[in-house]
């Protein structure tokens, strides 16, 4: 019994004490963390203060210990976001403004802030990461949907430019942006001589990312600088050897240097993945239609009208698909069908130049109910059913405001 007595009267001084310290711990802490958080709006405000100096360093000092004490605190996590990317140090900055939580008022300004600080550094791939994470989160984003658009047509990202506007009018078929940026997009391509100067920028700052020397080579081969394109599309095809685009563009331009074996071999991939990859490939209608001019080439005017016609199922309102199938199905003595498809070919050419005079005159930028409707036409005799829809969706509802306006006048 003296010795568990003795035991016990070793132990509640000790116990005692472990929970002094605890509390005193606690305590400390709670302490601290309420000087912390009644700072808070000082170190913030001061924080700002610095930032319009550009006392960049004095900003995250002044921050350091409202991130130690809360990490993901989304103001002091966004300021300093703001401090590095005033230094330069884009990817520090976009770093920060990815950990302020998702949770945050702050969290949709630092989502756009990260895709900017990558577009900065010039880090493309990132930067479209960056701005498609920020659409799926925030949808009404007009800002990511003006970069993103731009990024896809710099780039001559054509037919992804193509799929994300569309993909924008599902979520609301009479946006009028999103159609006027279809038509624009594509009535006002761009050309190399135009992107050269920035695309040259980019290539020479970010050799490495992988769209950008797409993009360059593209630039070289459109400007006749033919050993340059080919010397680049040759790094474009060791970064993604199985992308898809690439491969396109690649067999296109050794369609044009007349180099039918090349083309072949790109078009028809061989090895490990390739069974996938040709998988892909035939649900392009881009590569059926290279496909059929190869075999032209070669004199195979059978292979070359098949291909032709399986190119057309996949895109039956591609303007050069129905006049080539159409020329080949008239070679081939099809004259009735061949009638068919080059008329459809002229209408389709014709309102297309009734588009390209609406956009050159600038009627573009002010729809009336009667625009609308003239839109919706010319894009059904295109065969862009979609867009159709999408203008007179815009001119019925322009149609209700009229409506409104003039009741409210009576």
């Amino acid at each position: 019994m003296g010795v568990t007595r003795r035991g016990r009267s070793v132990r509640r001084p000790l116990a005692a004490s472990l929970v002094v310290v605890l509390v005193v711990g606690l305590g400390g802490y709670v302490v601290a963390g309420a000087v912390v958080r009644n700072s808070a709006d000082t170190a913030l405000a001061e924080a700002r203060q610095l930032l319009a100096k550009s006392d960049s360093d004095a900003v995250r000092d002044r921050l350091r210990w409202l991130l130690w004490y809360e990490p993901r605190h989304p103001e002091a996590l966004f300021l300093t976001g703001q401090s590095y990317q005033q230094e330069g140090e884009f990817e520090a900055a976009a770093s920060a403004y990815s950990l302020v939580p998702v949770e945050s008022r702050k969290h949709r300004q630092a989502g756009f802030a990260e895709a900017i600080a990558y577009l900065s550094d010039a880090r493309f791939g990132e930067t479209e990461r960056a701005l498609i994470r920020h659409l799926e989160a925030y949808p009404d984003s007009m800002t990511a949907y003006e970069e993103l658009k731009w990024l896809y047509y710099n780039q001559f990202r054509e037919r992804e430019l193509e799929e994300f506007l569309l993909d924008r009018l599902r979520r609301d078929p009479g946006d009028y942006v999103v159609l006027r940026d279809l038509i624009l997009t594509e009535i006002r391509e761009q050309v190399a001589e135009e992107a050269i100067v920035h695309v040259s920028r980019a290539f020479e700052h970010r050799p490495e990312e992988a769209s950008v020397t797409l993009a360059f080579a593209y630039c070289q081969w459109r400007l006749g600088n033919v050993d340059k394109a080919r010397t680049v599309f040759d790094q474009a095809l060791k970064m993604r050897p199985d992308h898809l685009e690439t491969r396109l563009i690649v067999a296109e331009f050794l369609l044009e240097q007349d180099e039918l074996e090349a083309v072949e071999q790109m078009l028809l991939p061989q090895g490990r993945g390739a069974d996938i990859l040709r998988q892909r490939l035939e649900q392009d209608d881009r590569w059926w239609q290279l496909r059929s001019r190869l075999a032209r080439r070669r004199n195979d005017s059978q292979k070359s009208l098949e291909y032709s016609q399986r190119a057309l199922e996949l895109r039956p309102f591609e303007l050069s698909l129905l006049q080539e199938t159409g020329q080949l199905l008239l070679a081939a003595g099809h004259e009735d069908e061949s009638r068919e498809l080059l008329r459809e070919a002229n209408v389709s050419a014709a309102a297309e130049q009734e588009l390209f005079n609406i956009v050159m005159d600038d009627s573009l930028d002010q729809p009336t109910r009667e625009l609308c409707l003239e839109l919706s036409r010319l894009c059904e005799l295109r065969g862009r059913s979609q867009q159709a829809a999408g203008w007179r969706i815009l001119a019925n509802r322009l149609g209700d405001r009229a409506g409104e306006n003039a009741a409210r006048v009576r």
